[in-house]
């Protein structure tokens, strides 16, 4: 939430001080990947992780449901299932992928 309030102020309505509802999401997503170079890991961490369920919903919950969270193993069981993977969760499994 620091991040948040650091990087994307503007977008948390006047006397909020929780997070937005669903309709500023997508603008809050994009405004904190516009300053990843500068969140501290654990926010990159946990934006990464939401972009991925974002992207890959479909594919987590059928191919990779078996899969405990955490330590990459999610990640790495999308990658194993490439094969079955939507246009939409490929993409940004390339795109993730050619940021690192």
């Amino acid at each position: 939430h620091v991040e948040v309030e650091k990087h994307c102020s503007e977008l948390i309505p006047a006397g909020q001080s929780s997070f937005p509802d669903g309709r500023l999401v997508s603008q809050m997503t994009r405004c904190l990947v516009s300053h990843a170079a500068e969140l501290n890991g654990k926010c990159l961490a946990a934006l990464d992780n939401f972009q991925v369920a974002q992207s890959c919903n479909r594919e987590i919950a059928d191919l990779c449901g078996h899969v405990q969270p955490g330590y990459g193993r999610i990640h790495k069981c999308l990658l194993l299932e490439k094969n079955h993977l939507s246009s939409k969760c490929a993409s940004f499994l390339v795109s993730r992928s050619a940021a690192v």
